[in-house]
């Protein structure tokens, strides 16, 4: 997972073999504690979501920001969490 701006997921993967394990869940956890902690002004996590992905970011309270678009060539769906 990696974090660009202080609250915007630019980067998430977990490997196949660990999907369905909790290892996802647990890293976007972390990641929402460090930037609570580290940047207590920021109310909100971002993320341009893969239409395979947009399941996962709801389950974890996610919510669409806009329109599915296509941003550099690849499909995405804007998404927001709120801290």
């Amino acid at each position: 997972i990696a974090i660009r701006s202080g609250n915007h997921i630019s980067l998430f993967f977990v490997d196949e073999e660990y999907h369905g394990m909790g290892v996802g869940r647990a890293l976007l956890k972390e990641v929402r504690r460090r930037i609570i902690q580290r940047l207590p002004h920021v109310k909100s996590l971002t993320v341009n979501s893969s239409p395979h992905a947009v399941g996962f970011y709801e389950r974890m309270g996610f919510r669409p920001l806009g329109p599915e678009r296509y941003k550099m060539g690849m499909l995405v769906n804007p998404m927001v969490l709120d801290l």
